[in-house]
C-alpha cells in the first residue's frame, strides 16, 4: 500500500458494518496527539469541499485544549477520515492512506487546523499562528521530524493530555466495495458538511466539472474553488465569464434542448452569478455531454470542451477591456472620471480584476459599465462543424485586437441615458443588444 501510515487507535479498531448492506465500513475511535501529528503529516483535504481557515471556531477549540483538555474527547466531534485503503492490525492499530483525491480529512477540518495550531504554539512559542490549512500543511512538510522531536522532549502524550475523536470511513472488501465507495463518498462528504451551507460552486468543484477550466486559465491559483480556500477571485466570477462561450453554443442550437438545461440570458453574466453557476452545472452534468464515473463527471463533448478552452482568452479579454473601457468612454466623448461611481484621483492605480497582466488602470469602477459590451464577444466566435469545435474568428485577447477599434458612440450615449447608474446599465437588455450590434458592425467593417 503506497503512502500508507500506521496509527494506533485509543478506543479500539472495531469495524462497524452497514445494517443496510452498503459496502462501506467505518470505525469510531480516537487518537493521541502523537498519532495526530503523524496523521497531519500525510493527510490532505482534497476530498473536503471546504478548506479550514482561522476564525472564531478555531479560537474556541484552542481555548478548550488550553483550559479543559481532559474534556476535549467529549466536547468535540474530532475529525472524519475517508480512506480507500484500511487494514486492521493488532493492538488497536490500523494501516491506511489519506492523501488521494477521494480520501483524507472529509470533515472536521477546523478541528484539525485548531489542534495543529495549538500544538505548534506550545512547541514553537515564538512562531506566529498560521491562518489556513495550506499554511499548516506547508509547516508540517518542512518541520515534521522536528515537531515530533520537540513533542517528545516536552513530554509527549503525558504533557498533551487530550484525545482526538476520529471516525474512519472506508470500502469493505466485498466485491463492489470500492465502486460503492467512489459512488457515494462525495454525497457523504457534502452531507457531513451541512453545518455550513455549501455554495453550489463548491459542490460542483468537488465533482470535477471545473477541472477543464482550472487546468487552463492563467488566474487559476488565485481562484477560491472551494469554501475557505485562500484566493482573491471568486469561483462564481470565473464561471460567469466562462458561460459566455457555452451561451454561444446554446444560441446556435448546439446544446441539448431538453428541459434539464434552462434557457440562459446574457444579462445573468452581470446580475445573477448563481444562475451562471447553475447553467454551467446543468450543461456539464448533462449525460450527452459528460459521463459520470464514480463520483466525478468526465467531459466527453468535443464541442463543449473546445468552448471551455476559450476560457483563458475570455478572461484575458475581460481584463483588457477593464483597462481600455475608460478610454473608450472618454473618446466618444465623455468624462469617465466625473461619474460618481468611478474612483479617480490621478494618483491611485487599480489592478485588473483577474490578474492576467501587470497593467493597472487609473480608474476603479463597476464592471457593469462594460459587461453588456463584453458579452458581445460571442460574435467573434464560430463553429467548425466538420471538426465539431468552437474557435475564434478574431481572438479578443490577442495583441492584434483592441476594444478601442469598436464604434461605441451609441453605447456611451445609452449609459448617459441610464443616468450613469451601473446597476441600470448592467441589467438593461438593450445594452446587451447594443453590445452584439457593435461587434457585428466591427466584423462587417473588418471583412470589407
Amino acid at each position: 500500500m503506497d503512502n500508507s501510515i500506521i496509527i494506533k487507535l485509543e478506543h479500539g479498531n472495531n469495524v462497524q458494518k452497514s445494517n443496510e448492506e452498503v459496502k462501506i465500513n467505518r470505525i469510531s475511535s480516537s487518537v493521541s496527539p502523537y498519532h495526530f501529528i503523524r496523521l497531519v503529516g500525510v493527510a490532505d483535504n482534497k476530498i473536503n469541499p471546504r478548506s479550514a481557515k482561522e476564525n472564531g471556531i478555531t479560537a474556541d477549540i484552542r481555548e478548550t485544549l488550553e483550559t479543559s483538555p481532559n474534556l476535549f474527547w467529549l466536547m468535540s466531534k474530532g475529525i472524519l477520515l475517508a480512506t480507500e485503503n484500511c487494514t486492521i492490525l493488532d493492538r488497536g492499530r490500523i494501516r491506511l492512506t489519506v492523501n488521494g483525491e477521494r480520501e483524507g480529512i472529509m470533515d472536521g477540518g477546523h478541528n484539525a487546523l485548531a489542534i495543529s495550531q495549538y500544538l505548534v504554539s506550545k512547541l514553537y512559542p515564538k512562531n506566529k499562528l498560521f491562518k489556513t490549512w495550506e499554511d499548516c500543511k506547508n509547516f508540517w512538510t518542512e518541520n515534521e521530524k522536528d515537531i515530533i522531536k520537540r513533542f517528545n522532549e516536552l513530554g509527549g502524550n503525558d504533557y498533551f493530555k487530550f484525545s482526538i475523536p476520529v471516525e474512519i470511513v472506508f470500502p469493505s472488501e466485498e466485491d463492489g466495495g470500492m465502486d460503492e465507495y467512489y459512488q457515494n463518498i462525495s454525497p457523504i462528504c457534502t452531507a457531513r458538511n451541512t453545518n455550513v451551507q455549501l455554495k453550489q460552486a463548491t459542490q460542483d468543484n468537488q465533482v470535477g466539472i471545473y477541472d477543464v477550466i482550472k487546468n487552463s486559465i492563467t488566474c487559476s491559483n488565485d481562484v477560491v474553488w472551494k469554501s475557505g480556500q485562500a484566493g482573491s477571485i471568486k469561483a462564481e466570477d470565473v464561471v460567469s465569464l466562462v458561460v459566455i462561450p457555452i451561451l454561444f453554443l446554446q444560441e446556435k442550437g448546439l446544446l441539448p434542448d431538453d428541459r434539464s438545461i434552462k434557457t440562459f440570458n446574457a444579462v445573468s453574466v452581470y446580475s445573477q452569478k448563481g444562475k451562471c453557476v447553475d447553467f454551467y452545472g446543468d450543461v456539464l452534468k448533462h449525460p450527452t455531454i459528460s459521463e459520470k464515473k464514480e463520483d466525478k463527471y468526465e467531459l466527453n463533448s468535443s464541442l463543449v470542451r473546445s468552448a471551455l478552452e476559450l476560457a483563458d482568452d475570455v478572461i484575458k479579454a475581460y481584463d483588457k477591456l477593464y483597462l481600455e473601457f475608460p478610454d473608450i468612454y472618454n473618446g466618444n466623448p465623455g468624462k469617465f472620471g466625473r461619474i460618481s461611481s468611478v474612483k479617480w484621483d490621478g494618483k491611485k492605480k487599480y489592478a485588473v480584476p483577474f490578474h492576467t497582466n501587470n497593467q493597472e488602470s487609473d480608474y476603479g469602477y463597476p464592471s457593469a459599465f462594460f459587461i453588456p459590451l463584453f458579452c458581445g464577444i460571442k460574435q467573434l466566435m464560430e463553429v467548425d462543424e466538420h471538426a465539431q469545435v468552437v474557435r475564434w474568428k478574431i481572438n479578443p485577447a490577442s495583441d492584434a485586437f483592441s476594444f478601442l477599434h469598436l464604434d461605441c458612440k451609441k453605447y456611451v450615449e445609452m449609459i448617459k441615458f441610464l443616468d450613469y447608474n451601473p446597476l441600470k446599465v448592467g441589467k438593461a437588455s438593450m445594452m446587451y443588444l447594443e453590445g452584439e450590434d457593435i461587434f457585428k458592425a466591427f466584423l462587417t467593417n473588418s471583412n470589407n
